[in-house]
């Protein structure tokens, strides 16, 4: 942001008019800002706890301060705002000329009194672990609703100066945003909305995201695209939830040590993987591969990517209490005060199986929504009241991708702002500006800010296709071109253990599991060491975006190949000359 005055360092503006409720200013992290004072908030405005919240803020503008501001929100709930500054802040300069922009770590998050437990409570079961945790925040943890962020906003802006502001929000920052348009219409200027959380309590069944599951597989579907899966994505997404519903499935995955570990994949896990693919198109094609092979009964390569994303267990929410304390508060629980956590989760899964949400398993929806988690958690001293957002002008940003905010939601908030446009991203999953690579809505983002009209849709994307699996057995395994028998099917699943690394090393840590043996050291480069992925087919060497260099050892047959730009190598005594896919 070239016109942004580097003044932050001396504050002068803020140390001599120190405002009610305005800290001292400190150094700015963000060398771009003119100021980063401390917004000092009552922790609980009902008085009931006593406290005192520091709201770290960070202002970038010009060398005077304007009446007028964009106001940055980030998601979550749990994500702090200000770190998005390098980000967000080139692009958004260009209005700078009328406004100045303000980034603001919400209540528990980032420099805002991030919420934490102590680390001895990941000792302890999931549900205990919980329920240590509300205890080791006490009261306190009841003042972090969304309308807690709400009165918060209002406060920075008093402190800050500013009439009136439009607000920008991602996720559940669009969510507080829409909330403080109703309750402060006459300082909004007008609303950017990015992947619409709906205002007023959260459904707790998360109804929206899985009535929106079918139409974003018939659209990675489109074209003939899963072909290769031998069937449909939501059929196959619903036969293995329901065989997990039954019974969890035993399946085995590889430490990083090369020795095998044996667990369970328990309900919810494929409903969760999908769910959480909308920031990666190839995700979601890698989803439905792996959800296929599962079916055939194949679980490594499943099993592989949940232990990656750690879903091979309940999530550890309380390694993110503000998230837990947030939802809990805004979420519309299907149960009475004073109910046992047995009762709870009884309630909760009546309410998901009244839902009857497309005929998955209601054990394979409850650990994806927040029932479970609210059920250990205490129950909130206030219940979430319903919003009437105001008629405020508004740009609405939605993916037909998106399974987090469903594009859904979108035209529903929509139909309640007169005043709104809605701009349509096809194949964009959650978080339209920074899930995609056309600039259609950073432009669309720009011409609203400055009062012109925009369009209402961006150019298509093809969505990614699945990509077949690599078979499980070297039968399955075609031969390289070119090298027939039982050298060309080797050299073949040699080839593919690479790519296979390749793909997982960017999940895995330093060191890391083969796909069903071995392991690997993982880095620029990885060095493989027996790693197995096609059974039977041992690799050694090193793998890295430049080519391959291997030591195979396959069933009565070994020897080295090489691939850069062309395969070549000896392999049970069989030249081997190919072109490298």
């Amino acid at each position: 942001m070239r016109r942004a005055a580097l003044v932050c360092g001396t504050a002068a503006l803020l140390a001599t008019t120190a405002a009610p409720g305005v800290a001292q200013a400190e150094t700015c992290r963000q060398r771009i800002a003119i100021e980063c004072p401390r917004v000092i908030v009552p922790l609980d405005r009902t008085g009931a706890v006593k406290g005192k919240v520091r709201l770290y803020v960070e202002r970038l503008g010009e060398d005077a301060r304007k009446s007028r501001a964009l106001l940055v929100l980030a998601g979550g709930p749990g994500q702090a705002a200000t770190p998005l500054v390098p980000a967000l802040a080139p692009p958004l300069s260009k209005v700078l000329n009328d406004r100045d922009i303000v980034f603001f770590d919400q209540r528990g998050t980032g420099r805002s009194g991030a919420l934490r437990c102590r680390a001895a409570l990941r000792r302890k079961a999931e549900a205990r672990r919980l329920a240590a945790c509300a205890r080791h925040l006490g009261p306190g943890r009841d003042s972090y609703a969304s309308a807690d962020s709400v009165a918060d906003i209002e406060d920075v802006r008093r402190a800050l100066g500013i009439e009136r502001m439009v607000l920008y929000g991602t996720s559940y920052g669009t969510k507080v945003a829409l909330e403080y348009a109703a309750a402060h219409p006459e300082h909004v200027e007008g609303l950017v909305l990015d992947s619409v959380v709906r205002e007023g309590p959260r459904d707790p069944s998360e109804r929206a995201s899985i009535t929106a599951l079918p139409r974003v597989l018939r659209e990675l579907c489109a074209s003939g695209g899963c072909r290769g899966l031998g069937e449909d994505p939501w059929r196959g997404l619903g036969r293995l939830e329901r065989r997990l519903a039954r019974s969890p499935l035993r399946a085995r995955h590889t430490a990083g040590s090369g020795r095998p570990i044996f667990t369970r994949v328990p309900p919810g896990s494929a409903v969760s993987l999908y769910l959480t693919s909308d920031f990666s198109p190839s995700s979601r094609a890698e989803a439905a591969s792996l959800i296929a092979a599962a079916n055939r009964g194949d679980l490594a390569p499943l099993t592989r990517l949940l232990s990656r994303l750690g879903m091979l267990s309940t999530y550890s929410f309380a390694r993110d209490p503000l998230f837990v304390a947030t939802t809990c508060a805004d979420t519309a629980l299907p149960w009475k005060r004073g109910s046992t956590a047995a009762q709870r989760r009884a309630a909760g899964l009546r309410a998901i199986g009244r839902a009857s949400l497309g005929g998955l398993p209601p054990e394979s929806l409850k650990t994806f929504g927040v029932l479970d988690v609210c059920a250990s958690w205490p129950a909130p001293v206030r219940a979430p009241l319903a919003v009437n957002v105001p008629d405020v002008p508004a740009l609405v940003l939605g993916g037909t991708a998106d399974l987090r905010t469903p594009i859904e939601d979108a035209r529903a908030v929509v139909r309640r702002l007169p005043r709104s446009r809605l701009l349509v991203l096809r194949g964009a999953g959650h978080g339209v500006l920074g899930n995609t690579l056309t600039d259609c809505p950073g432009r669309a983002l720009l011409k609203f800010l400055r009062g012109r009209q925009t369009k209402t849709n961006c150019a298509a994307k093809p969505p990614i296709a699945p990509y077949p699996r690599v078979p499980a057995t070297l039968a399955g395994v075609k031969p390289l071109p070119g090298v027939p028998g039982l050298a060309g099917r080797v050299a073949a699943a040699a080839l593919e253990t690479a790519r296979d690394v390749r793909r997982d090393s960017w999940l895995a840590g330093r060191h890391a599991g083969g796909l069903r043996g071995g392991w690997y050291r993982n880095g620029y480069r990885q060095q493989l060491h027996n790693v197995e992925v096609v059974r039977g087919v041992r690799v050694s060497g090193t793998v890295s975006a430049a080519g391959y260099w291997l030591r195979v050892s396959g069933p009565g047959i070994s020897g080295r190949i090489s691939a850069q730009r062309r395969v070549r190598g000896v392999l049970g005594g069989v030249r081997i000359r190919a072109r490298k896919r």
